[in-house]
């Protein structure tokens, strides 16, 4: 018996006081001797990312506006806006870097950008995204590369090991 002790008994829908559907569970609490208590816990629903689109993926795809926005930021801290633009390694590297630390971003001060979504210009926001980020976290939303490990492949490497080989 004691192996039902809080397990979900049922999951239903009911409605509220404005007739809105809400996702509730019903849990039993069964206790020693017989005694059952239900308790109904609501069910969170996963909340959009921006507007109707509930990734930022799906935001990034099918958004106008929030492709616009991204590409500001991208530009704004001088990335490569996209794949396509990258032509030596060192650039793809760059772009990737950029993509993820601008989506950790996004999405860390979401609150910053999201109101302003469809209705603002996405310059502006872009703007006032980096700054009152940087201002909040004192740090960038894309911080620089690091120049040592592995990633960073400077342009000139090439041509230096080259004229060294040739000496």
């Amino acid at each position: 018996m004691s192996s039902d002790i809080n397990k979900p008994a049922i999951s239903t829908t009911v409605t509220g006081s404005n007739n809105e559907p809400k996702d509730v569970e019903i849990k039993v609490n069964r206790k020693e001797g017989g005694i059952a208590q239900t308790e109904v816990v609501p069910v969170n629903r996963k909340q959009p990312f921006a507007g109707s689109h509930m990734t930022i993926r799906d935001a990034y795809e099918n958004s106008a506006w929030f492709r616009h926005f991204f590409f500001e930021i991208l530009e704004m801290y001088g990335y490569p806006v996209s794949s396509m633009e990258c032509e030596t390694q060192q650039e793809k590297i760059m772009f990737s870097w950029a993509m993820l630390n601008l989506t950790s971003a996004l999405t860390k001060e979401r609150g910053l950008w999201y109101t302003l979504f469809d209705i603002d210009d996405p310059v502006m926001t872009a703007d006032f995204f980096c700054r009152t980020y940087f201002e909040r976290r004192k740090k960038h939303a894309i911080p620089p590369m690091s120049t040592d490990g592995p990633l960073f492949i400077p342009h000139d490497s090439e041509k230096k090991s080259k004229n060294e080989n040739e000496k």
